[in-house]
This record gives C-alpha cells, structure tokens and sequence, in this order.
C-alpha cells in the first residue's frame, strides 16, 4: 500500500512536471512567434515609407527627365529587393508556425498592399522612363482548396530566379479579404485558381515552366526584339 501510494506520487509529480515543462515551451513559441511577426511588420512598414517616397517622386513631376529616372530606378531597385526578401520571409513563416496569430493576417494584408503599390510603382517607372522594360506577371492563388497552387507557387519562384533581372512576379493571397485584390480580380475576370496575369492578359489554371517559358519568349523576348 506504501509502494502504491510511493508510485501514485511519482506520478502526479511527474504530470506536473510535464505540464510545466509544456507551459513553458508554448509561452516560448508564442513569444517568439510574436516576435517574427513583429519583425515582419516593421519590415512591412520600412517598404511602405520607401514606396511613399517613390511615389511623391513621380507626383512632383510628371514629367521625369533622365537624372530623376536614375535616381528614381535606384529606389525602385531597392524596393523590388525588399519586396523579394519578405516574400521569402512570409513563406518561411507560414512554412514554419504552428501557433496560430491572429496579428498574422494584418501584416500579411499589409504585405499585399505593398505588393500591388510596388507593382504600380513598377508600371510608372516603365512608362515614364526609358529603358527600364521588364515581363510582368500576376500570380493569384489561394491557400484552401487549391491544390495546384503551391505547385504554381514553385514554378512561378523558379522561373524568376533564373530571369531575376527583367522579371517581376506578384503573388497575390486572395484569402485575406484584401479589397485591392478583389478589385485586380473583378478586372482580369479571374473565377478560379490558381491563376495568372501575364502582361495584361488572363491565363486560369496550373501553367507548368515550359509554358510560362513560352509566354516570355512571344510577349518580351520577340516583342522587345521587333
């Protein structure tokens, strides 16, 4: 009876314990978590002061003469490198946590609002400054009930790294709710995912490389060359 009421002890103290030690553990991952989506949104913060700047620029003059389009490129660059960075920053996050963060999704829509602004940015650099062309692509996608999207996501991710130099991707979370991108979606006419914008025109479902290869040689490669 002694050993029994010996073991019965060893055990509550052990589910103690263990109680505390898991405690401790998610306390941790969440301060953590908390702590990566805190980075990501200062980072998020950071790009949108720098878009802001890039933007004034363009409403100061309209007419851009060949020094400002330098100096504007320069901060265009700057941005489209930020933009890649927390991309690869937010894939990594949603690769990653467990721990649900309702703060997350703020940030993220933030994050796609930066995206489209920069994409914006982008079309005014090109129209208003000489040599500065490149193969625009929209990337639509939706984390439920898509499940060629994270396929199109590693298509689309190869694709620009080896044309890093005149490729812009922008892929666009239609979960979020975010009004820009219901808007870009009423105007391309997009009904399903995953689904891609290539220089203006709508293309639905999956695309392998071999045919978002073939739309950059006819829609930049030959046009640029003509």
């Amino acid at each position: 009876m002694v050993n029994r009421d010996v073991g019965w002890k060893y055990l509550g103290f052990a589910l103690v314990v263990s109680a505390l030690l898991f405690t401790g553990i998610f306390v941790a991952g969440y301060q953590f978590n908390e702590h990566k989506v805190s980075a990501l949104e200062q980072r998020v913060e950071d790009l949108e002061n720098e878009q802001r700047a890039l933007s004034n620029d363009f409403q100061l003059d309209k007419e851009l003469e060949s020094q400002q389009c330098e100096a504007i490129n320069e901060l265009r660059k700057s941005t489209v490198s930020e933009i890649r960075d927390l991309r690869e920053a937010v894939e990594s996050y949603e690769d990653g946590e467990r721990i649900s963060n309702g703060r997350y999704e703020t940030v993220k829509g933030d994050y796609m609002n930066a995206v489209i602004q920069n994409m914006l940015d982008l079309r005014q650099v090109r129209e208003k400054c000489e040599g500065q062309e490149f193969f625009e692509i929209i990337y639509f996608y939706s984390n439920e009930e898509c499940d060629a999207c994270e396929d199109q996501g590693t298509v689309l991710n190869f694709f620009r790294r080896e044309n890093s130099e005149d490729v812009r991707v922008h892929p666009l979370d239609t979960d979020l709710g975010v009004e820009n991108i219901e808007t870009l979606e009423q105007n391309y006419n997009v009904t399903r995912y995953p689904s891609i914008v290539v220089e203006g025109e709508l293309y639905e479902g999956f695309q392998s490389l071999e045919e978002v290869e073939k739309l950059y040689e006819e829609k930049y490669i030959n046009e640029g060359s003509d």
